[in-house]
């Protein structure tokens, strides 16, 4: 989305990478935890959705969330069943399915408290840009 490059648009669960560490930290030192398994996930939503939250955090850089035709999407599944394709059935599947998670046991046994997505969102876009990993492109005054 920042380079304006396709992305593929399926459904996912978004954490901020603090949670998850606090998530392994507090299954260690609580023994009610121990021998559990805990989902350490916060916001699901659409890759796509991102760039909407994205741009209003970010309002002077251009964010193009833009994906594959869907077209595209179903032919690399279709050609998965005769032969090599782009895609595997399972991936092809995973593209078009909402699946969700419960995380009630990792707020409840950890105690975890989920960083909103936005403020992982800024964090993280800004963390990308001012390393150099991304090199941030400036909206345009007509679009503004």
């Amino acid at each position: 989305m920042l380079y304006g490059n396709k992305v593929a648009n399926y459904y996912a669960t978004y954490v901020d990478v603090r949670d998850v560490a606090v998530a392994h930290v507090e299954a260690l030192v609580r023994p009610e935890a121990g021998g559990q398994r805990f989902i350490v996930g916060h916001t699901s939503m659409w890759a796509l959705e991102l760039g909407k939250p994205l741009q209003e955090l970010f309002p002077d850089l251009k964010i193009e969330p833009r994906t594959y035709s869907p077209y595209k999407v179903w032919l690399a599944w279709a050609l998965s069943f005769v032969g090599p394709s782009l895609l595997t059935p399972f991936a092809a599947r995973i593209l078009s399915k909402k699946i969700l998670f419960d995380n009630s046991k990792s707020r409840q046994v950890l105690q975890l408290q989920y960083t909103d997505l936005r403020v992982s969102l800024t964090d993280t876009l800004r963390s990308m840009v001012d390393s150099g990993w991304v090199k941030a492109r400036p909206r345009t005054q007509a679009a503004l």
